[in-house]
């Protein structure tokens, strides 16, 4: 035995339940999707630990009182098994998780609900999808794929409708983000010194921000 070693690809929160947030990561070295559950105060309600088989009643206040020491503060593993996992993300309204297989080239799908059912949902013309996010409320994903001309994609949730958002001057895309509210994809381009934009149908492309060369170079972006 011993402790499986981590390389944290991509993260993502899900806070359907704003009492007990749920960060969940790819794992791109032990080929896991791993989470840890934010412990509530020690005067919050009695509450189960998610996507985990329930507990009785009188273990679940043991843990609430006491501590569970083989979970608190742990990772658990959702699912093992994965060919190169990276890019993640939750999708609050119907209860998955998406993410970016890179040794499969495809983009996959498991339930947090029941028995943690995998589907493949985009495979075909990808060669490295990487991030990945999603906007359950208008039944859409997107996703940058590191081809030999690295592309941004999307499609419907189920991968149907899958249409083709931008390629042209991507040099190396990455920290892929979406503002719902307002309808638009952000990226950052460390290779090409930029921060962009488009419109989710693919239109409206801008340059947000752009850095000297020599200078900073932007890897991640979120948006709150």
């Amino acid at each position: 035995s011993g402790k499986i070693s981590t390389r944290i690809s991509a993260i993502d929160v899900d806070m359907s339940d704003p009492q007990r947030p749920v960060l969940f990561w790819t794992d791109h070295h032990s080929g896991r999707i791993a989470f840890t559950t934010i412990p509530p105060p020690s005067d919050a309600k009695l509450y189960e630990y998610p996507y985990q088989s329930s507990a009785s009643r009188t273990e679940r206040r043991r843990r609430r009182d006491h501590g569970d020491p083989e979970r608190d503060g742990q990772p658990q593993t959702l699912i093992d098994g994965l060919n190169d996992p990276r890019g993640i993300a939750v999708d609050w309204v119907n209860r998955l998780i998406y993410w970016t297989e890179a040794g499969s080239k495809t983009i996959r799908a498991v339930s947090l609900i029941g028995n943690h059912l995998k589907r493949t949902i985009v495979e075909g013309n990808l060669e490295r999808p990487e991030e990945v996010v999603v906007d359950p409320e208008q039944g859409r994903l997107y996703w940058i794929d590191h081809s030999a001309q690295p592309k941004i994609e999307g499609a419907r949730l189920d991968g149907e409708k899958r249409s083709f958002l931008a390629s042209k001057d991507l040099l190396r895309p990455t920290g892929l983000a979406i503002d719902r509210p307002n309808g638009r994809l952000y990226w950052a381009d460390p290779k090409a010194h930029l921060i962009e934009s488009l419109a989710l149908d693919g239109t409206g492309r801008k340059v947000v921000k752009s850095f000297p060369r020599g200078g900073d170079q932007p890897f991640g972006i979120n948006i709150f």
